[in-house]
């Protein structure tokens, strides 16, 4: 499952975690396909990291687009404590 992934990024992922959770199993596939896709799973079950880590593996391993298209993630947080969770681990 991690071989779609970028040697640093599936390092970083062996170093700090165990095994991939359910929902990354099943999500990753589709994200990095550029599938829309929906995570429905409880609390603490990684759904925000398996979105995040694809997003950051295509960041670091393309080349940023032209100054027009700068966006090039969007995420918006269900709730705004998860927001400063979110800002906090990216940092």
């Amino acid at each position: 499952m991690l071989d779609r992934f970028s040697p640093a990024v599936r390092a970083w992922f062996a170093s700090s975690f165990p095994e991939p959770t359910p929902p990354q199993v099943q999500g990753w596939p589709h994200i990095v396909e550029g599938a829309h896709t929906l995570i429905c799973a409880p609390t603490g079950s990684g759904k925000t990291l398996t979105a995040f880590m694809a997003s950051i593996d295509r960041l670091t391993t393309t080349p940023p687009p032209d100054a027009k298209q700068r966006t090039r993630v969007l995420y918006i947080s269900p709730l705004r404590a998860l927001a400063f969770d979110v800002e906090k681990n990216l940092r």
